[in-house]
């Protein structure tokens, strides 16, 4: 049907969005973050959080109740859709993955 012909593309939409645009912000507000925190002997102070911080902050909070929603959207608990919400799962966690990764090495030379 039609309706469900749209469905379809607005989930794969939905899906592409998730796992290339928004996570590649979500990247960079986390380095962002990570970058505040080694310019202050890796503490996040309280007392020096400038307007940009506040504003990737709020960014940041953005970006997760996104993901959220994308997550808890009832079209995606059919069972049609469970190869897209399980993409949608797979490329996140892959890029989690990747992240985590970087991050073990960087902490590996560091610590030499």
């Amino acid at each position: 049907s039609a309706s469900s012909s749209e469905d379809n593309k607005l989930a794969k939409m939905m899906s592409d969005i998730l796992t290339s645009a928004l996570c590649e912000q979500l990247e960079t507000v986390i380095a962002y973050f990570r970058e505040q925190a080694a310019a202050n002997d890796g503490v996040l102070d309280t007392s020096i959080r400038s307007q940009h911080y506040q504003t990737t902050q709020s960014c940041l909070q953005m970006i997760f109740r996104i993901l959220a929603s994308f997550f808890n959207w009832p079209l995606l608990a059919d069972p049609i859709y469970e190869p897209l919400l399980k993409g949608s799962l797979k490329a996140m966690a892959n890029r989690i993955s990747q992240e985590l990764t970087q991050e073990e090495s960087t902490c590996d030379l560091l610590a030499k």
